[in-house]
């Protein structure tokens, strides 16, 4: 998983709240991969 090159927790926490708010979207493992790989584009 791309999770381990997340290295900064304020990054990880984001990253977090952002999985947390797309969830209700059922977001696939590939979506969710690539909101890993560009954490800043919704």
């Amino acid at each position: 998983m791309l999770l381990g090159n997340v290295s900064h927790p304020a990054n990880d926490q984001k990253i977090r709240i952002n999985l947390r708010r797309i969830s209700k979207y059922h977001i696939y493992e590939c979506d969710i991969d690539r909101i890993f790989v560009f954490p800043k584009i919704k």
